[in-house]
């Protein structure tokens, strides 16, 4: 009968809780990071190696394509991202 109420509250505070979820933030910054990295670095092969050999032309232009839309996408997913936890919670 003499139970403290408010239990949850009592045992974990707010800032430890908003601490765990925070962690995960920059795990998705890095990700989306990398992600979006490495596709512009293998489209910029891509063109240079189509360059130096007029032969990989037809064999580059889907993966170019597929690569544009994956980044698309993946820059889709970030703003979503954004929009759902708010500017503040992105890592610098």
């Amino acid at each position: 009968m003499r139970a403290p109420v408010n239990i949850y509250h009592d045992v974990t505070p707010i800032g430890r809780i908003l601490g765990f979820f925070s962690e995960d933030i920059p795990a998705i910054d890095w990700y989306f990071f990398h992600c979006i990295q490495s596709l512009f670095r293998v489209n910029a092969m891509m063109c240079i190696l189509t360059l130096k050999t007029i032969l990989a032309l037809p064999i580059m232009t889907p993966v170019c394509i597929y690569n544009w839309f994956v980044g698309k996408y993946l820059k889709d997913q970030r703003q979503k991202v954004d929009e759902q936890w708010g500017k503040n919670f992105r890592a610098t």
